[in-house]
């Protein structure tokens, strides 16, 4: 992940750095939410639409991995947890990953508070779970350079 000063300066989700993604036939969707993410909305204003794109984005992100990767196995049924981690575990065998982030990254998954896709299922379906424009930042700061190697695959 980027360094930067304080994650709570910032008004956008995405740090307003040239992050290297080359634009692709297979990444449009994702490099426009990106894009909005980064430049367009303000958590001063946009909280809820922010916590539900970084969840879209993070879906979508796996979901070209696993296409560009050829991922296989990944089920039709599958979970964003599961298919989260099983890209996870093919980031770090094939070298994508050290050892110690994929432990942070297992995070995801098991529900821990801080970042977990329990958490932004919570800030779309739940009528009484709001965004955090502070735990936002930590989840996207945890989660940067996972989507960024999706969204590079």
């Amino acid at each position: 992940p980027s360094t930067s000063p304080d994650p709570r300066g910032r008004n956008t989700l995405i740090r307003n750095i040239d992050y290297g993604i080359q634009p692709t036939t297979q990444n449009r969707r994702v490099l426009d939410i990106f894009t909005e993410l980064q430049h367009r909305l303000k958590f001063s204003d946009h909280g809820n639409a922010i916590a539900v794109l970084l969840r879209v984005l993070l879906e979508l992100s796996i979901d070209q991995y696993i296409f560009q990767q050829s991922v296989s196995n990944i089920h039709t049924n599958d979970k964003l947890a599961n298919k989260f981690r099983k890209c996870a575990d093919h980031m770090l065998s094939s070298g994508k990953l050290d050892n110690k982030y994929h432990q942070i990254l297992k995070k995801f998954e098991q529900a821990e508070p801080l970042i977990s896709a329990n958490t932004l299922h919570g800030y779309i379906h739940s009528k009484d779970f709001f965004p955090s424009d502070t735990h936002l930042k930590s989840i996207w700061d945890t989660l940067e350079t996972y989507v960024l190697i999706c969204v590079k695959s």
